[in-house]
């Protein structure tokens, strides 16, 4: 049979379909990302020491550990329910959210105090989460007191424009040591990811210090449940 020239002439057919078709859709299925990637892990490190010296976050002495990922939960969102790829770069492209970032931790041997602090693959600052002890004494403030720092470090210091956003969590919780901690949550009302995921914001005060700024997607629960579900199956596979 492989000595028959009708075979070969079919086989080089399938051959040249079967490479216009990669050829054609290959980005569709396996999307490729561009990213302006001007920061690496030594500049990470560099800004992140340079911002816990400004804005004297803890621990005393630390340690750095650096690291560059992605939020592959929202970028599952993006691509399976809110547009798919070319979504998903347009979403980075504009600046909507950055799911690829720089993570630089620090932290000291046996204390529960420690920061991390989060860069865009361009070095923009993109947050920081401070982590206290429960027992760590503090300020007890008013809800409205915390709501105005909140937003008035958010704005001056770190540049967000709150007015594209809508409040729509608050909360507060007594620690052990006394200390009141406050969340809040932040939407963009105009903007959405497929039906229900949402970009948010949310501010944490504790005490008397805005102690966490972090950008993310709202994923909401059922989409979590059919990406689980899904991933089930493909492992099962």
């Amino acid at each position: 049979m492989l000595r028959k020239p009708l075979f070969w002439i079919v086989f080089s057919l399938v051959a040249v379909i079967a490479t216009l078709v990669s050829t054609r859709y290959f980005s569709q299925a396996f999307p490729i990302v561009t990213l302006d990637l001007r920061m690496d892990r030594a500049l990470a490190m560099e800004a992140a020491a340079e911002q816990t010296a400004v804005r004297g976050w803890g621990p005393e002495d630390y340690r750095q550990a650096a690291s560059f990922d992605l939020d592959r939960r929202a970028q599952m969102l993006v691509e399976l329910e809110g547009g798919g790829a070319e979504a998903f770069r347009h979403m980075l492209a504009e600046g909507l959210y950055s799911p690829y970032r720089w993570r630089v931790r620090h932290f000291a041997e046996g204390e529960t105090t420690e920061t991390l602090i989060r860069f865009t693959p361009q070095g923009e600052p993109f947050g920081f989460r401070q982590k206290l002890p429960e027992d760590e004494p503090g300020a007890s403030l008013p809800p409205e007191e915390a709501l105005r720092l909140a937003e008035t470090e958010a704005v001056s210091v770190w540049g967000i424009d709150l007015t594209a956003y809508d409040r729509v969590e608050q909360g507060q919780e007594v620690r052990p040591g006394g200390r009141t901690d406050h969340t809040l949550v932040y939407e963009r009302p105009e903007l959405r990811v497929g039906e229900e995921g949402r970009y948010r914001l949310r501010l944490v005060v504790g005490g008397d210090e805005l102690t966490e700024l972090t950008h993310f997607i709202h994923i909401p629960e059922a989409f979590e449940r059919r990406y689980e579900e899904m991933r089930s199956a493909n492992e099962a596979i």
